[in-house]
């Protein structure tokens, strides 16, 4: 696993959500997705709450098969990124 896997899985979903989410809709989900960003940086262990327009994005993209799987993708590694060594 690599940063450039997670820039490329970062960037399939990137192009997904563009496809599939309003202007609006994808400038709320952008800024949920830099709220996570921060809180992993950190370190933060509280789960990051999405407003209600984020959580309407990411409604969209958990209705949306090719989306929901490269989110949770990404997600995944994510997570093995920060993992403790």
């Amino acid at each position: 696993m690599s940063t450039q896997e997670i820039e490329l899985v970062s960037q399939r979903l990137r192009d997904r959500t563009v496809a599939i989410l309003t202007a609006q809709q994808l400038a709320s989900y952008t800024t949920y997705r830099q709220r996570l960003a921060a809180a992993i940086e950190r370190h933060d262990l509280d789960p990051v709450v999405p407003t209600t327009d984020e959580q309407t994005a990411l409604d969209m993209i958990a209705q949306d098969s090719q989306a929901a799987a490269l989110e949770k993708q990404l997600r995944v590694l994510l997570r093995i990124e920060t993992l403790p060594m």
